[in-house]
């Protein structure tokens, strides 16, 4: 049991770092050139990445509660 809390204290923390790093790359590219192709490109990937690590974290949660049972 203390194995699977400290492995989703992990995960958690990941998803932490991987959303910060991708919202510094949207503040970086609105700030810096908001007008060119690359900015828009950070910005749409960095959006997708949130929204990936957010859903993988929400699935692997309702999937990890479903096995424990």
């Amino acid at each position: 049991m203390a194995e699977e809390k400290h492995s989703w204290k992990i995960r958690r923390r990941f998803m932490f770092i991987v959303t910060a790093f991708s919202m510094a790359v949207i503040l970086l590219a609105l700030l810096v050139k908001p007008d060119t192709a690359v900015a828009g490109t950070a910005i749409s990937f960095s959006f997708g990445t949130i929204t990936g690590v957010l859903g993988s974290y929400v699935f692997g949660a309702v999937w990890d509660d479903k096995n424990r049972s």
